[in-house]
């Protein structure tokens, strides 16, 4: 029996290799999160910079409104991390990633912030919205120091 399926008491684990955590390489796994994470700060990007303002009116947006440029600002600033997360990734180019994840990192963190405020402030605002941008800041800071050496397969 091989190493990796000692331990399974069950026949019908025996021909299913892709549970086994250590069959998963970790350089695809963390390139696949960091090209998810792209993806949605270009699309949340492009949302949030060309949507109606009218889109934004809800109490959990009045903090956020607040900055210069309004939503836009917000969106163009996502769409460039995204972006610059994307590029990186795609050329092994390690600073330029990590200058987007970081970016998209803060990003999301004042964005839980804006929303945490206009929570507190304001009875009818979204209380799930600081926890999930919160969450996401979190999970994206982790991909800071992934470096992408290896080639895919």
């Amino acid at each position: 029996m091989p190493g990796y399926l000692r331990g399974y008491r069950f026949g019908f684990l025996r021909g299913v290799k892709i549970l086994h955590p250590p069959l998963v390489k970790a350089t695809i796994l963390a390139r696949t999160t960091i090209w998810c994470y792209g993806i949605y700060a270009v699309v949340q990007g492009v949302v949030l910079a060309w949507a109606a303002d009218e889109r934004f009116q809800g109490d959990s947006y009045e903090v956020l409104r607040a900055v210069t440029g309004g939503m836009n600002t917000w969106g163009f600033l996502v769409l460039a991390c995204g972006l610059a997360m994307l590029f990186g990734s795609l050329r092994r180019q390690f600073w330029t990633k990590t200058v987007g994840v970081a970016g998209l990192s803060l990003w999301f963190g004042m964005f839980a912030f804006g929303q945490l405020w206009g929570v507190l402030a304001s009875p009818n605002a979204a209380p799930a919205a600081p926890a999930t941008y919160l969450l996401l800041a979190c999970g994206s800071s982790v991909l800071l120091l992934v470096e992408e050496k290896d080639p895919l397969p």
